[in-house]
């Protein structure tokens, strides 16, 4: 009778699942910089020198932690944080901007966009570049 009930009980108990909904999906956090750095779950990243100290839309940068240096260009926002330890960067020359995603663990460039003109916006699961819209993988990789 004992056997019964606990292949009974056994059978009514779902099965956890391996995979939890919050890092199987690409989650983004826009972050802004506390004057020449941001501040994130990983610790704090240096942008470099501030075009304006009380109001700073664009830094020189190296980005910049205690593990890696990435020099990318003329850095500015949106910075977006992914629930992968990644971030997404801008920079731009004259008109044109370029989005990367750096991952600071293996101090790399994940990826990098076409050049484009407009604005950058973090969506659930894509990102809208320019008039684009990107998917976002598990993983927060641009699928193109």
């Amino acid at each position: 009778m004992r056997r019964q009930f606990l292949f009974a009980l056994a059978l009514s108990i779902p099965l956890a699942s391996h995979t939890n909904d919050a890092f199987s999906q690409c989650q983004l956090r826009v972050i802004q910089p506390l004057r020449e750095a941001l501040v994130q779950d990983g610790g704090e990243i240096a942008l470099g020198e501030a075009d304006d100290p009380v109001a700073p839309k664009a830094w020189q940068g190296p980005l910049a932690n205690a593990h890696c240096t990435l020099d990318l260009g003329i850095l500015e926002g949106p910075f977006i944080q992914t629930n992968h330890r990644s971030l997404f960067v801008t920079t731009y020359s004259g008109s044109e901007r370029t989005l990367y995603l750096v991952d600071f663990e293996m101090c790399a460039v994940i990826w990098k966009s076409v050049p484009f003109t407009g604005r950058v916006e973090a969506r659930r699961g894509e990102l809208k570049i320019a008039r684009r819209r990107v998917a976002l993988g598990a993983d927060c990789v641009p699928r193109q």
